[in-house]
């Protein structure tokens, strides 16, 4: 054969090949781009499933033997994990944060008095541990439903939109739920987690001094910090609590009369892609997450008495705010008592009256 009509055949064969791949591409691009996405979520939803299987077992295996009061304990542990709360209705938003947090209150009572009704001889403490356990596995337990909907929705004819949706947002989904399975690594090892970077920073402040109740779960201690009287304010500890702060803060002005220069208040933050663990930033506002009561508290009884509210955040990821705390993050601690002081200095006077509020979980941080 001549290199001429080896040159020809060759071209053919190119151009059916490429013919061939175009009409594939374009008559099946989509099929082929759905079967990836599909296999994609089935993965994840497979270890999504292991997850929560875990933060399940978990949860059974710190049930102390010894007080354990019942014999079907999966099945009450089920109806806990499948527990909910219905937010209140906004269509009259008069008193919808009073009804909100009534509910919550519910919520935790139920939660609590479930707990205490398979382990009766639990205290405070075991409760709180359990409770957050609770909270791990019910997270865990609704992204699995979640992401099982989408996956089965885009596996019928024509419907492959939801998958194709779920599947971007598939690398946060599983960030999160990688940070509460941390949560019980951290619960095992009784050692105190990111989020409580602010009770240990007060912790520290509170050290040798009288601690006195100020709201439920959560106490305070009076200091002096370079001649000025500090109130400092945390959830109590040692158990998984982040107290009643927005609560504590409005008994403090009020029993003060709001005769309070400024409200320094510290709180973990999520931190951006490239920003570093244990970096401190500051602002104004209430720093404190959750539903949004205590925020709405602390605003509206600041706002009432004219206090300014001083933010302090310790950038954490989203793993870091659920796992053991890193040793960069405990190094924050000195640096955010030296940022109250730097501020305390600048914004006040000697004598001056000051809230210094350490809002997180204080999961493993005693007074």
């Amino acid at each position: 054969m001549s290199v001429t009509s080896f040159s020809d055949i060759l071209n053919i064969v190119m151009n059916v090949f490429y013919v061939a791949f175009f009409a594939i591409s374009f008559f099946f691009s989509q099929r082929i781009q759905t079967m990836r996405i599909s296999r994609k979520v089935s993965k994840a939803l497979t270890k999504l499933n292991h997850m929560k299987d875990r933060a399940k077992q978990e949860l059974i295996s710190a049930i102390p033997k010894d007080n354990l009061n019942e014999k079907n304990v999966n099945a009450r542990l089920d109806r806990i994990l499948q527990f909910f709360t219905i937010r209140p209705s906004s269509m009259d938003p008069a008193g919808v944060i009073e009804r909100f947090e009534y509910l919550l209150d519910n919520t935790d009572t139920r939660v609590k008095d479930e707990l205490k009704s398979i382990v009766p001889q639990a205290d405070e403490k075991q409760l709180q541990n359990l409770q957050n356990l609770v909270e791990v596995a019910q997270a865990l337990n609704k992204m699995y439903l979640v992401l099982r909907q989408y996956y089965l929705l885009g596996k019928k004819p024509g419907s492959q939109y939801p998958m194709i949706e779920i599947e971007m947002q598939l690398p946060n989904l599983m960030e999160e739920a990688e940070a509460y399975v941390a949560f019980t690594d951290a619960f095992k090892q009784g050692k105190p987690i990111g989020d409580g970077i602010g009770p240990l920073t007060a912790s520290k402040l509170m050290v040798e001094h009288e601690k006195y109740e100020v709201a439920k779960e959560t106490v305070a201690s009076e200091i002096r910090l370079d001649g000025r009287r500090v109130i400092v304010m945390k959830a109590n500890g040692p158990g998984g609590s982040v107290g009643k702060i927005g609560a504590a803060l409005q008994n403090l002005l009020r029993a003060n009369k709001g005769e309070i220069s400024l409200v320094i208040m510290l709180d973990a933050a999520l931190k951006l892609e490239g920003e570093d663990s244990g970096s401190i930033m500051e602002g104004t506002g209430a720093a404190i997450g959750g539903p949004g009561i205590g925020q709405f508290k602390i605003e509206e009884i600041t706002t009432d008495y004219k206090v300014p509210v001083y933010a302090v955040v310790v950038k954490e990821s989203v793993k870091e705010v659920l796992a053991p705390m890193t040793a960069a993050i405990v190094r924050a601690t000195d640096e955010a008592v030296a940022v109250f002081r730097r501020v305390i200095q600048e914004k006040t006077k000697v004598n001056d009256s000051i809230i210094i509020v350490g809002v997180g979980n204080t999961m493993g941080i005693g007074q």
